[in-house]
């Protein structure tokens, strides 16, 4: 009888372990993101996304938002070439959180002055590089700042 409980008691132990070391977790992607691992951050939120309950959930869309923000700003090529989609989809996840969230909400606050973070930063990098006569640096500039207004709100 005691085999039986301790057995059960194993079992019980293992599926817990099990299902905390899932990957997809947000907060996981959150904690990577803190600690500049952007390649990891990345992954593991490219799974949460595709994890329904996460998918339905704000929060994930608000971390999806960062990590890319995080990715399609970056100066580091490295970084930056994680993906080249990054700024799409960067703005796409803040969209997604605006329509989710109250606009009381702090991540509804976060996300959209995110967006006008991202809007800026592409119109005073292309001012600057316009400025230094290089015209196609300051295009390309203007051209992700276009994206981001381009895209639904």
């Amino acid at each position: 009888m005691n085999t039986n409980r301790l057995f059960v008691l194993t079992l019980a132990l293992l599926m817990s372990v099990v299902s905390f070391a899932q990957k997809g977790s947000v907060t996981k992607a959150d904690s990577y993101l803190a600690k500049s691992e952007f390649a990891n951050a990345k992954a593991e939120i490219d799974v949460a996304i595709t994890i329904e309950k996460n998918a339905l959930k704000s929060k994930t869309w608000f971390v999806r938002g960062k990590i890319y923000q995080a990715i399609a700003t970056s100066t580091d090529e490295a970084v930056s070439s994680l993906d080249a989609e990054a700024l799409n989809k960067s703005v796409e996840a803040y969209n997604k959180v605006l329509e989710m969230d109250k606009e009381n909400s702090p991540n509804y606050l976060i996300a959209n002055t995110n967006l006008d973070a991202i809007w800026g930063n592409f119109i005073n990098a292309g001012g600057t590089v316009y400025g230094e006569e290089n015209f196609e640096g300051a295009l390309a500039n203007f051209a992700k700042r276009r994206a981001i207004s381009v895209l639904p709100t």
